[in-house]
């Protein structure tokens, strides 16, 4: 006898909320991950309830969606402090030599200066990352930096030099010599220093790392309180009815399942493909939040086919691997865009408390590269996903 739509989506509710409910003596102990994993369960279980809300009771899916919509809310606050601390972790990990070498350094912008003799620029024309304009170069010149000038100086008052930050000037300072606070004199536009002292590492990591890694515990605390509070206990209480009893709708709840669900994964992927489409046509300003539109589409793509993986098998599984795939390189992008945003505005909270932001300049540039490079595997995911319809329903 053919399995009926409602059967199927009892099996697959089951499923996850067993899986949220198990992890909350996880996050109610501070596990590792537990947080992460409580997310997303809850964004899982609210996406099927989206995908295949045509089989329940409009308002009480609704209800039970808002609450869901609440819990991950408070799960994301925490998630994402935890994400960032250790993203930014590994990133000053990984720059920190570079950071802390000898290099010549634009005075101007605080960035070190490339082979070419440029300061790098942050922002990619492709819409990989959205930076700050970097402040305007020292007046252009044919001159090469460091070529004579007929004083016995550097063209255009440019100069290199080693100097550390933080060299005090003296009354026999010449051009270049370092200002009290590792500023330069007048006319010095480039130095040979660290781009970041000891220091400056230590104020970096405080304003980076430990300041998200306290963002997590009092977003952790909060999650501690909701789970104790009579709000969460209802949800909890309503989702354990639904594992065996959701309100389904009973016309609709007797349609063989894969009829069913090969409607619900044709609608999905549909709708992935309009965005999809879009996209190239997206204004630059405009097209962050498309490919993040593009990711949630994905994501929700993903969840319906894995719900439907039981009913449908193979169909149902290799397009939500082309899916998963297609929301693991944006959301990688969308990792890169974030931290990158996130750098830019501690930097200027850093140089208005006097601090050296050398150091985020790099970690910033760094990101945006990242957020290039990704951005770089969508096409071809896209392709992969748009190129593998479901089956037509019936």
């Amino acid at each position: 006898m053919e399995v009926s739509a409602g059967t199927a989506l009892i099996a697959a509710l089951s499923s996850d909320i067993d899986r949220l409910l198990a992890a909350e003596p996880e996050v109610r102990s501070d596990a590792d991950d537990s947080v992460h994993q409580m997310r997303v369960a809850t964004r899982r279980l609210r996406s099927v309830l989206r995908s295949y809300r045509m089989l329940l009771q409009r308002d009480r899916a609704a209800e039970i969606s808002a609450e869901l919509k609440w819990l991950a809310g408070l799960l994301g606050v925490a998630r994402d402090a935890e994400v960032r601390a250790d993203r930014f972790e590994k990133l000053m990990s990984k720059h920190l030599d570079a950071a802390t070498e000898v290099a010549e350094i634009d005075t101007v912008t605080g960035k070190p200066v490339d082979a070419s003799g440029d300061a790098p620029r942050e922002a990619k024309s492709d819409g990989a990352a959205t930076s700050a304009a970097a402040p305007q170069d020292a007046a252009p010149s044919d001159a090469r930096p460091g070529d004579a000038a007929p004083n016995g100086g550097t063209a255009n008052g440019d100069a290199t030099r080693d100097a550390t930050p933080g060299d005090a000037a003296t009354s026999d300072a010449l051009p270049g010599d370092c200002a009290p606070g590792g500023g330069v004199t007048a006319g010095e536009t480039r130095v040979n220093a660290p781009i970041a002292t000891a220091d400056d590492v230590d104020k970096t990591t405080a304003r980076l790392v430990t300041a998200e890694r306290a963002r997590y515990d009092g977003a952790h605390a909060q999650i501690l309180a909701a789970l104790d509070s009579d709000r969460y206990l209802a949800l909890r209480n309503t989702l354990s009815r639904w594992k065996s009893e959701p309100p389904l709708r009973p016309s609709r709840a007797a349609v063989p399942a894969p009829d069913f669900f090969r409607v619900v994964l044709q609608r999905d992927h549909e709708r992935i493909e309009a965005f999809i489409r879009a996209e190239p046509s997206t204004a630059p300003a405009d097209r962050i939040e498309m490919l993040h539109d593009i990711r949630k589409s994905a994501k929700r793509l993903r969840y319906s086919c894995e719900a439907a993986a039981d009913i449908l098998g193979e169909e149902a599984t290799d397009l939500g691997k082309h899916a998963k795939h297609l929301q693991s390189v944006l959301g990688d992008h969308r990792d890169a865009i974030e931290s990158h945003e996130a750098i830019v505005a501690r930097a200027a909270e850093a140089e208005a408390a006097g601090e050296n932001p050398a150091l985020y300049h790099l970690l910033a540039s760094a990101e945006d590269e990242a957020a290039h490079d990704e951005l770089e595997n969508y096409p071809a995911a896209a392709e992969a996903l748009t190129t593998h319809a479901p089956q037509p329903a019936p």
